[in-house]
């Protein structure tokens, strides 16, 4: 979640950043400075005699606005505006409001004066050009900066409206109208150029002439209009303290695994946090990490041992979380009871496992130069059609080494790959059978091991992976052999699978129960691992997001602590025992809520890699 909120407000700053550009774009503008000027000169006038003088910052700010003249830069006053803010900023955290910060406060407070001076002055200038009949007011300054905040307003209402009744909202910086006005020159705009002589440095020695139009009054509103915007979203009293550190390269004073209790919690007031952070991040992110939060909660409070949500402490969850529920309409509805909340927890955990492997494949596909995944898997997989499949793929192994996210997304596009060509669903023909290409599958692990290596498995690993390639032809042999022909005879074949020569580990015989009752051509597990292992392990695969025959497959390939059990041997007498410690393995393994995960902090990205294996057509 913090992720989130600082790349939102960082997309915030960037657009607040260009709209302040905007305003004086040639550094032409100049403007009257005579109350900064006359503030310092009573500040100093005003000190007792006895009283410690200003030093360092605080000494030198005066210093330079002291020589400010009665028309100033506009550049020159937003830098020493800035200036001010940084050393009021330092002096209240070693200090507090000390004499030094409500001095500079004055000033800071003389120096806005001057630039809503000179908006004020082409304000009375313009209503009285109104008044003499010589403008339409619609036309004028006041007009124009009027309707530009009641679009700010508007925009804000709206946020927060759309952020309680479920649907969207658009965090400030990333969409919506906010316009930036024009930076050409209104007519009539008189001066010459105020910028800095080449070769000096201070503040501006030449005498320029205010030119404040009403053009740049209009570009400074929208300028102040934006800050106010990000002030709002982001630095307020709900979401600032997730933010806060010390230094931006010192540790948040907030640990990781208390951001979201900040948002969603039961305390009173959780809606209004949960309001404030959507309209913040905005709900494609907002929502998600404060769905798979609230889940996770559930999980914790409310499933059984047995993989069943308790009734009774579901509702007891729920009556305690009801001011945060109550903004979360949608998230009520799928928790109202334990069914649903059950599927609920099983959608959420299908989801947070498909964000971490799409993370993954992106940040491979970024070192790659490609940014489908589906171009991803099918370019690793034509690494291994080459003659040179070990340099291809050591070459792209020495890349992403460095990179745990890319090394793991270099695994999943092998294991997608494998998936894809060998243990596909897609039916043959009309028969009805999937065709799993065991026989080719064996061929692959034989004939792949040094890439295999390459790619980041182990030797344990790849022994593993042929066994489950094992698995998978034994399977299917088994199925052939018994199939009736001329019908699907589901409850037959079973029988004769389990009565004959069938394979011996619990994924193989999980493998046969899912195929032999239509599993395998449909997609779906529950059936097999019911029928093998019994509900609770079903359930366990399906909170942890295994919803398919190719999901448990390629979980298996990827991890072989879960791969070991699937692959022990099948005894009806101990089946039920290793169903229940598959089912603890697979509860403890769930991935955990993006909500909490503190993400990427540096940036750093690798250079595109410059692969010479086509991508092969789709």
């Amino acid at each position: 979640m913090r992720t989130s909120l600082e790349e939102a407000r960082k997309a915030a700053k960037e657009t607040e950043r260009q709209l302040w550009s905007a305003v004086d774009p040639d550094g032409s503008l100049a403007l009257p400075a005579a109350n900064a000027r006359k503030q310092v000169a009573d500040i100093l006038a005003d000190m007792p005699k006895t009283a410690k003088p200003p030093t360092g910052e605080e000494a030198a700010i005066y210093q330079v606005s002291g020589q400010l003249g009665d028309v100033a830069p506009f550049s020159e006053i937003t830098a020493l505006q800035s200036r001010v803010k940084t050393e009021l900023r330092t002096e209240r955290l070693a200090n507090g409001e000390s004499a030094a910060y409500r001095r500079l406060s004055q000033l800071n407070s003389a120096l806005y004066a001057d630039i809503e001076a000179a908006v004020s002055g082409k304000i009375q200038q313009q209503v009285e050009a109104v008044a003499r009949g010589d403008m339409d007011f619609e036309q004028t300054l006041l007009a124009n900066m009027q309707r530009m905040v009641d679009g700010w307003v508007d925009e804000r209402q709206g946020s927060t409206a759309l952020a309680n009744d479920g649907t969207r909202s658009v965090p400030f910086g990333q969409g919506g109208d906010f316009a930036v006005p024009s930076q050409g020159r209104t007519a009539g705009q008189t001066g010459r150029q105020a910028g800095r002589p080449a070769g000096r440095s201070g503040v501006q020695t030449a005498l320029p002439e205010a030119n404040f139009d009403a053009g740049a009054a209009e570009r400074l509103t929208a300028a102040q209009l934006a800050t106010r915007s990000r002030l709002e979203a982001f630095d307020n009293k709900t979401l600032s303290p997730i933010r806060r550190r010390p230094s931006t390269v010192s540790p948040y004073d907030m640990a990781s695994a208390s951001v979201p209790q900040r948002i969603f919690s039961s305390r009173a007031g959780s809606a209004e946090a949960i309001g404030k952070f959507r309209a913040a991040v905005g709900d494609r992110d907002a929502m998600r990490q404060i769905e798979e939060f609230a889940v996770d909660r559930v999980r914790k409070a409310a499933l059984r041992d047995d993989g069943t949500l308790d009734p009774a402490k579901l509702e007891s969850w729920r009556r305690a979380h009801s001011d945060a529920l109550k903004a979360l309409p949608q998230l009520d509805r799928r928790l109202a009871d334990a069914t649903t909340a059950g599927r609920t927890m099983a959608e959420v955990a299908s989801q947070q496992k498909a964000v971490v492997d799409q993370a993954r494949r992106s940040r491979l596909g970024q070192m790659m130069n490609l940014s489908d995944p589906g171009d991803v898997t099918r370019a690793i997989g034509s690494i291994f059609q080459l003659q040179d499949r070990n340099n291809q793929m050591g070459r792209l192994a020495s890349v992403v080494a460095g990179d745990p996210e890319a090394k793991q997304g270099l695994r999943k596009a092998v294991v997608d790959h494998v998936i894809s060509r060998f243990v596909g669903n897609t039916e043959a023909a009309t028969t009805g059978q999937a065709t799993i290409k065991a026989d080719q599958f064996q061929t692959f692990m034989k004939e792949n091991k040094p890439a295999l290596r390459l790619a980041g498995f182990s030797d344990d690993e790849i022994k593993l992976m042929t066994s489950v390639a094992s698995d998978i032809q034994r399977a299917n042999r088994s199925l052939t052999a018994v199939k009736l022909p001329g019908g699907s005879n589901t409850a037959q074949d079973w029988q004769k699978v389990r009565e004959g020569d069938a394979p011996t580990t619990i994924l193989g015989r999980i493998l046969m129960a899912t195929a032999a009752t239509g599993g395998f051509a449909s997609g779906g597990i529950g059936g097999g691992i019911v029928g093998v292992l019994g509900a609770k392990t079903a359930g366990a695969l399906r909170e942890f997001g295994i919803e398919s025959v190719n999901d448990l497959v390629a979980d298996a390939m990827l991890n072989p602590g879960r791969a070991r059990l699937l692959l022990s041997k099948y005894q009806p007498r101990t089946a039920k025992s290793v169903g229940d410690m598959l089912a603890r393995v697979y509860r403890r393994s769930i991935v955990p809520s993006v909500a909490v995960s503190q993400g990427s902090s540096n940036g750093d990205t690798k250079r595109p890699l410059e692969i010479t294996v086509p991508v092969p057509a789709r």
